[in-house]
């Protein structure tokens, strides 16, 4: 490791304090958490009962001493309702797996830090900073000036591999180096956990783009026309190597186009059901997924179904586990050991993890926290409204969440990016459900400031 990982990620909490300090509240903390997501070392320091210090928990704890500091009244007025609930719940329910399952209330409480850490203050900051029209449109910029930012070194590691991480902060943050080569050449890596995160992030900004384009929801990003960004962006998710990263991208788009020239709201809400369909068929309805080989091997080939072939294998032996206790789970450390039939035992995805420690009530709270919000707002948009920049935007920001609960069904990438957007539209529905009619359906021009449904009740 080289001098510079720790330098930047500590100097980075000094950073966001100034950025409060001469910027707008709000594009500082666009700036501190893209910033820290894009480019901070993934770098970890143990605290005994306390989350790592990471570049998550860092720029958490500075974003809020940066609210606190002249932004404070925002944080008065917060006020949850009965849709936040799930968020709740998903930071509560380690203390009873944990007290339950023997490790005691110490255990639990560490494990309430921690998922209020990586979790629950990025939804709360989303909630508080995310929740107009003006400012989901400002969110979405961001996710697609993070990507095109991002494009430079995606199209560097393509062609030379994913070695920037480890030249610039002396580590690799994935070990596992055969990951990196895929599909005929190299996987990048950039400075997140691992090539699938960076593969999910482009896939979010390619979806942010399109809607922004579609809906005319803004007409240049960094003095480039919104289409043109379309196009480079969906290049550089290509140049990611993810097979179910472009599956995603192309299933998200093509709903975005229907709901566009359908026009319908209702057809979005598919993303958000997809992933709890999957859950039930795979735990109670008894599913095996093996249609779900077949099509992946004709699709992608023999060769990338293998990695898929092993993630159902391991679910189905984990599910025998799960089920076993299937209220609270077996507490944090449910993984120890293999599978009762000596078989594979590895988790991947994040719904998998969140059953076996939390059970039923955690991978409720965990998909829930995800995708009922993102329900509640398309369902208070009426139909004028799909036709609006405004009503555009409300129904790209809910693909985001949407989309990561899908990936949570294969990976467990925690992302503080796609938080923020969930705590967004939590904070919007209110907004969505008394604001007053619209006066026209305007298709054509980009959204003026200042418009559209911008109070903001807290």
């Amino acid at each position: 490791m080289t001098w510079l990982a720790p330098t930047v990620l500590f100097g980075w909490i000094p950073v966001i304090i100034v950025m409060f300090m001469v910027l707008p509240a709000r594009r500082a903390v666009l700036v501190a958490y893209f910033g820290a997501w894009l480019f901070l070392p993934n770098l970890e320091y143990p605290v005994r009962g306390f989350p790592n210090i990471s570049k998550v928990s860092v720029t958490t704890y500075a974003v809020l001493l940066g609210v606190a500091m002249v932004d404070a009244g925002r944080l008065t007025r917060l006020r949850l309702r009965w849709w936040d609930a799930p968020l709740l719940a998903w930071c509560l329910v380690p203390l009873p797996s944990a007290i339950l399952n023997g490790f005691g209330p110490y255990d639990g409480a560490a494990g309430v830090v921690s998922n209020l850490i990586l979790w629950g203050l990025p939804y709360l900051v989303g909630r508080l900073y995310f929740n107009t029209t003006e400012s989901v449109r400002d969110l979405l910029v961001a996710f697609v000036v993070g990507g095109l930012i991002y494009l430079p070194f995606i199209v560097y590691e393509a062609k030379m591999s994913p070695t920037l991480h480890f030249d610039i902060y002396g580590f690799r943050p994935e070990q596992d180096f055969a990951t990196a080569r895929r599909m005929g050449g190299w996987r990048p890596m950039v400075f997140m956990q691992h090539g699938l995160a960076v593969s999910l992030f482009m896939t979010i900004a390619w979806i942010a783009s399109l809607g922004l384009w579609l809906w005319a929801g803004t007409r240049t990003v960094m003095m480039l026309p919104t289409i043109a960004c379309c196009a480079v962006l969906f290049a550089g998710s290509l140049l990611c190597r993810s097979a179910y990263a472009m599956a995603l991208m192309f299933v998200a788009g093509g709903l975005l186009l229907v709901a566009r020239y359908k026009p319908s709201r209702r057809v979005v809400l598919v993303l958000g059901a997809i992933p709890i369909a999957y859950m039930t068929l795979r735990t109670v309805g008894g599913w095996d997924a093996s249609a779900l080989v077949n099509l992946s091997t004709r699709v992608f080939g023999a060769d990338r179904t293998s990695s898929l072939t092993y993630r159902l294998e391991s679910e189905s032996n984990l599910w025998g586990l799960a089920r076993q206790k299937p209220i609270f789970g077996y507490g944090r450390w449910v993984w120890e050991g293999r599978a009762p039939n000596g078989g594979i035992m590895v988790p991947d995805g994040l719904w998998i993890i969140a059953l076996g420690r939390n059970g039923m009530v955690g991978l409720a709270a965990v998909t829930l926290m995800l995708v009922l919000p993102a329900w509640l707002a398309l369902r208070r948009l009426r139909d004028p409204d799909t036709t609006t920049p405004g009503g555009g935007l409300w129904i790209t920001v809910t693909t985001i969440p949407a989309i990561y609960a899908m990936d949570n069904l294969l990976n467990a990438m925690v992302n503080p990016l796609f938080m923020l957007a969930a705590g967004g539209i939590a904070g919007g529905v209110s907004i969505l459900n008394h604001r007053p009619p619209i006066q026209h359906a305007n298709t054509t021009g980009a959204l003026p400031r200042n418009t559209e449904w911008n109070s903001a009740p807290f």
